[in-house]
């Protein structure tokens, strides 16, 4: 019965538990997005708030990546390599 609880998890299991892991940084990540518009008033020089929101723009989409590219180790795991949104 220990050894159950002491197995390796399966690659899917893995890429399934990176995405959920990596969901709550996208979205803490977008309420970043809308404080930083937000607060453009408070720029201390022109073009400081769209600095700031172009790099945390790169920083959602690199996160929306790595969830998407882990989906496609699930997709490539699957006996048909269908994706879910295919089927």
């Amino acid at each position: 019965m220990e050894e159950e609880n002491l197995r390796e998890p399966t690659l899917e299991e893995m890429a399934n538990k990176g995405r959920a892991d990596i969901k709550p940084i996208e979205l803490y990540v977008r309420e970043m997005f809308r404080r930083t518009v937000k607060s453009q008033s408070e720029d201390a020089w022109e073009g400081q708030t769209a600095e700031k929101l172009a790099h945390i723009d790169l920083a959602i989409r690199a996160l929306e990546d790595a969830r998407m590219r882990l989906g496609k180790v699930l997709q490539y795991s699957s006996e048909d390599a269908v994706s879910v949104y295919d089927k």
